[in-house]
């Protein structure tokens, strides 16, 4: 499948490991749409967290320029 082509190999993890995980994750998409993923991707941030798994957050905002590109140094 291409899709397991793509994905990104973790170390230590056996690739028919990470290959369920994937596929469970994909199932998930596909069943009951992007946002449930969104809420299983917090909730295992959350449960890594408090295993003292340290896991960046990604906080992405919209950036609007409110500095007329005249009045910039």
């Amino acid at each position: 499948m291409a899709e397991e082509v793509l994905s990104p190999p973790v170390a230590g993890m056996e690739p028919d490991e990470l290959a369920e995980w994937f596929e469970s994750l994909d199932d998930v998409a596909r069943r009951d749409g992007a946002g449930q993923v969104e809420q299983l991707l917090a909730a295992l941030r959350e449960r890594a967290a408090r295993a003292g798994v340290s896991v960046p957050s990604r906080v992405i905002t919209p950036y609007v320029n409110t500095i007329p590109a005249a009045e910039q140094p």
